[in-house]
């Protein structure tokens, strides 16, 4: 709530790149663990254009595109309802690694992912119904801090009343229009949260096609720091755009 959804992936980029950075250089960048090669295949496989732009792109789709749409939802749905539409990612994730990857999806794992939603669920439906119960206390108090002044109002103050009645109405339209347009902001957000499964599932699935061959720090280097890079370059193209657009702007002034 403090920032724009584009402004905190920016620092959420530019913080772990440094953090993968460190850690890459103190353990290795390249080849993963586990993995046998001789010293004439592991050189072929180290760094390839290929393997390097693919985990761009996962970044990109990922991490820009579907973190701010997840950051995005964040803001207009909050936590709870965020958090909610998340349990849907591990489906997901089955889905397109069978699809595009051939894997499969034992009966262990499956039902580990049903008993995981499920405890998700339930801690984020009971906040929301915390939350329900805790608005709708609020609201009977103030209903009830109401009707006790109303009642020790003197007839003196009719014609205050009548007044105070119209800014009613007045509220209640601008209430009604406030409520039409959290409507609006309340489908935009769960698309947005949506959308961010697929972006963000089709992203981990790019990186594991192409990034087998990196250990995790090189991975996590590759794809946020790209990330952080494109996002700064947009950041100060804006800047610019905004800026010659003043220009332009005052001089048409004068």
């Amino acid at each position: 709530s403090g920032g724009s959804a584009f402004a905190l992936n920016l620092y959420k980029c530019s913080l772990a790149s440094i953090g993968f950075l460190m850690v890459g250089f103190i353990f290795n960048f390249t080849i993963s663990e586990g993995i046998e090669v001789d010293d004439e295949e592991k050189s072929s496989l180290s760094w390839t254009f290929e393997s390097v732009s693919y985990l761009i792109l996962s970044g990109f789709i990922g991490i820009i595109i579907g973190d701010l749409a997840w950051l995005e939802a964040l803001r207009l749905l909050g936590a709870s309802r965020v958090l909610i539409i998340d349990t849907l990612k591990p489906f997901s994730a089955a889905l397109f690694g069978w699809a595009i990857l051939g894997e499969s999806v034992h009966n262990a794992a499956f039902s580990g992912m049903i008993l995981t939603v499920l405890g998700i669920l339930v801690v984020g439906l009971e906040r929301e119904r915390y939350s329900s119960d805790q608005s709708a206390s609020d609201d009977e108090e103030h209903q009830l801090s109401s009707d006790e002044t109303e009642k020790g109002k003197s007839s003196e103050r009719r014609l205050e009343g009548e007044t105070l009645k119209l800014r009613s109405k007045s509220v209640t339209s601008s209430q009604s229009k406030l409520e039409k347009k959290s409507a609006w902001e309340k489908r935009r957000g769960y698309a947005l949260a949506i959308g961010n499964i697929f972006l963000d599932t089709y992203g981990s699935v790019l990186t594991k096609q192409h990034g087998g061959r990196f250990t995790s720090w090189a991975i996590n280097l590759i794809r946020f720091g790209s990330a952080g890079m494109i996002m700064i370059f947009v950041s100060i193209l804006m800047r610019l755009l905004k800026k010659q657009d003043c220009t332009t702007k005052t001089e048409e002034k004068n």
